[in-house]
């Protein structure tokens, strides 16, 4: 399998968890670049919000 390392230590109901793993990243690198012109306190307030978010949802789905 090409891609199977992306999926292999995971459930197979939840296959795509690392795929949100990719889009977490992303978008905490976008909070860092595109918030640096409001503010830094913005900037930790919305990374600490998106990953509790995260950590609520990986909880919920227990991927591993």
């Amino acid at each position: 399998m090409k891609y199977g390392s992306l999926f292999s230590g995971y459930k197979t109901s939840i296959f795509f968890w690392e795929y949100i793993i990719i889009y977490r990243k992303i978008f905490l690198v976008m909070v860092i670049v595109f918030f640096t012109v409001i503010s830094s306190e913005t900037q930790v307030l919305t990374g600490l919000l998106f990953l509790i978010g995260s950590m609520i949802l990986h909880v919920k789905y227990q991927p591993y």
